[in-house]
């Protein structure tokens, strides 16, 4: 299995090849293999408290139909945040 420490490596590696400075990145700590219960209706955490607070000019997510499921659940989020700023 991948530690955390593993992930936010490749990820770092990702964004520096695709020339995003590091202090560009914001890590927000979720859970691992968890994301679907922070995001639910009755539990709408993520979009209410974090994703409000970072609106870039640039985003970059998964895709919706993501295999791993943090992935799709990341994308849907985005896209329903994204949905919700006016005069975009």
């Amino acid at each position: 299995m991948i530690t955390s420490r593993e992930r936010y490596a490749e990820f770092k590696k990702a964004t520096q090849i695709l020339g995003v400075p590091e202090s560009n990145l914001v890590f927000l700590g979720f859970p691992d293999g968890k994301l679907d219960n922070w995001t639910r209706p009755s539990s709408p955490w993520l979009y209410n408290h974090k994703l409000s607070n970072l609106i870039p000019s640039i985003i970059i997510y998964p895709d919706v139909q993501d295999a791993n499921p943090d992935h799709s659940t990341i994308g849907k989020a985005v896209q329903k945040y994204w949905q919700q700023i006016p005069n975009k």
